[in-house]
Parts: C-alpha cells; sequence; structure tokens
C-alpha cells in the first residue's frame, strides 16, 4: 500500500501518526503544517530510520516535488512490547532455540531484544546478562542499552553500578538527557536530595521540558526551595502540550504537576485522557487529516521509501 494526499486543494496541515500493536497504542502523533497546496492523490514519500540510539526519525514530502520542505520527527524508545507476558516467553524461547540451532547470528540487537524481553517478566539478572553481552558484541557504547542496564541495576538496587550505567548512556550521547533524568529520579527517591538537585541541573542544561521541570520542582520542593518550585511548575505547563500529543510517559509527569498544583481541573483532563487511550480511542486528535492508504503508484518516485 501506499501513502497518497487525502483531500483536494487548499487543506495545509495534515497528521502523522504512529500507532502500536493490535490495539493501536499512539506512540506519536504530530501536525505537518503549512503543506504546498497539493491535490487528492498525490504520492506521499516516507522515509524512516531506526537508529543504533534506539530513536526512530521519520520524514514525509510530496513525491513528486522533492525540493519543498518536508515534515521530520523523531521518536525516542519507541519499542515497547504490547504484548502479554506468554507472548514475550514465546520469543525468548523462539530466539534462543534459533541462536542454538544457528538459524539466526546472536547480533547485538538479537541480544537486545532478549534482554527487553527478560526485563518484561522481571527476569532481572537475564536481562542484565544479555544487556552486556549485547554491548560486548556491538564493542562501543549505546545510550539506549546503557540506560537499560541503568534500569536494571536500579531493580538490584545497586545505586553505584545504576549511576555509572547512566552516566556512561549519557556520555554516549549527551543531547539526550534521559539518563539524567532516570538518575535524578533514583537520587530523589533514595532521598539523596542534593544530588537529585545537581543531576537535575545537568539534565535541564541539556532540555528545558515538561517531565524535567515537574521532577525539578518535586526535588526543589523537598530541599525547601519553594520559589524554585514554584517557578519549576509553572515552566512546565508552559512546555506541555496538548494532552493528546503528549506520550504515556509526558502523561504521567503532567499529571503529577497537575496534583502539585492542586488543580483538580488539570488532574481530571489527564485521569481522562489516560481512559481514553486506554479505551484505544483514537478519533480526536491535534487537527489536521490522515494520509490515505492506496494501491502503490508505478514509477521511479515510489511513495515509500527506507532510508539506512
Amino acid at each position: 500500500m501506499a501513502l497518497t494526499v487525502p483531500e483536494t486543494a487548499d487543506f495545509t496541515d495534515l497528521r502523522v501518526e504512529v500507532v502500536a500493536g493490535s490495539e493501536r497504542r499512539p506512540v506519536f502523533f504530530e501536525t505537518w503544517t503549512g503543506i504546498p497546496v497539493a491535490n487528492r492523490g498525490d504520492p506521499l514519500l516516507l522515509r524512516y530510520r531506526y537508529d543504533e540510539h534506539q530513536v526512530l526519525h521519520l520524514e514525509m514530502s510530496l513525491a513528486d516535488r522533492p525540493g519543498l520542505p518536508a515534515f521530520t520527527g523523531t521518536i525516542e524508545n519507541p519499542l515497547s512490547h504490547v504484548e502479554n507476558p506468554n507472548a514475550a516467553r514465546k520469543r525468548i524461547d523462539e530466539t534462543e532455540e534459533k541462536i542454538r540451532t544457528g538459524s539466526i547470528r546472536a547480533s547485538h540487537s538479537v541480544l537486545y531484544s532478549l534482554a527487553r524481553d527478560y526485563a518484561e517478566l522481571n527476569q532481572t539478572d537475564k536481562a542484565i546478562h544479555f544487556l552486556k553481552a549485547a554491548l560486548s558484541r556491538l564493542g562501543r557504547a549505546n545510550s539506549g542499552m546503557l540506560n537499560t542496564l541503568g534500569i536494571q541495576y536500579g531493580h538490584k538496587r545497586d545505586w553505584k553500578r545504576q549511576e555509572r550505567a547512566y552516566r556512561d548512556a549519557f556520555q554516549a550521547r549527551p543531547q539526550w538527557n534521559g539518563p539524567l533524568f532516570n538518575l535524578a529520579l533514583s537520587q530523589k527517591r533514595r532521598d539523596c536530595t542534593t544530588e537529585a538537585a545537581g543531576t537535575i541541573k545537568e539534565a535541564l542544561e541539556v532540555e528545558r521540558d515538561g517531565p524535567e521541570l515537574v521532577l525539578a520542582s518535586e526535588i526543589y520542593q523537598k530541599l525547601g526551595r519553594e520559589e524554585a518550585a514554584d517557578a519549576a511548575l509553572e515552566e512546565a505547563f508552559s512546555c506541555f502540550g496538548p494532552l493528546q500529543s503528549l506520550s504515556s510517559f509526558e502523561l504521567g509527569w503532567y499529571a503529577a504537576g497537575a496534583r502539585m498544583l492542586g488543580d483538580q481541573e488539570k488532574s481530571a483532563q489527564a485521569d481522562e485522557e489516560r481512559r481514553r487511550r486506554a479505551r484505544g480511542d483514537l478519533t480526536e486528535r491535534r487537527g489536521g487529516v490522515l494520509p490515505k492508504l492506496s494501491a502503490p503508484s508505478v514509477g521511479p518516485a515510489g511513495p515509500t521509501e527506507s532510508a539506512t
């Protein structure tokens, strides 16, 4: 199937969505605004790349007008298991059997998938074993794997190794502050509040977004820095987009911030958005219209391309 323009002429907004699993769990949706005038049926070219840091890169453009501006978007860690534990166990058994019989190679990506499945089953030692094996096979630091390793060490309450893994993850990709966020959260939960304040400061120097600012506000409150806590919370809600545009992670921190504010309306709206997602209700969106699926067009500029 191919992607094409769904309406005629003068619409300017096209909705770009990525959903996962049979229940169509939303993992990304943005609006491509200001599109040049297009006609119904014009082919759309979608390029995508999943990099070694577990970031999915998207680019969409009008296929027959390559010189015009394109839509771009990124999704961090989009691959999360949506199946039940039995499915994870089945994947593990199948993968390990294929490795044993030599039908697949134990590449770093295969080992990482095994680690994620074991983590889903809460088999922490196995998850750590395969994460280390994946990193060894890759032969270099990988921020996504190291961040996952930090999470697993946290399950074992091995705080020293957890911090080392998070620090290494950040060093591997310093433009992503996720590992620092996780480290600050761990420190706050363990009442290492002064250390948490230093770590979240580092994270905010990379990116000031809603979740980071809500966490900063929680940390400042624990330190009795009320003015800083209030300022961080106010800034957080200036960063959050519309509820329907938030990832599940962002929505959770939005709800936490709403509780801190004592804002019952915001809390109720966050709860309703969670219920809507649990129902799989994907009808309400940020605006725009979805591309249309149609029969693939023929010619040198095909409507779908996988960029490596």
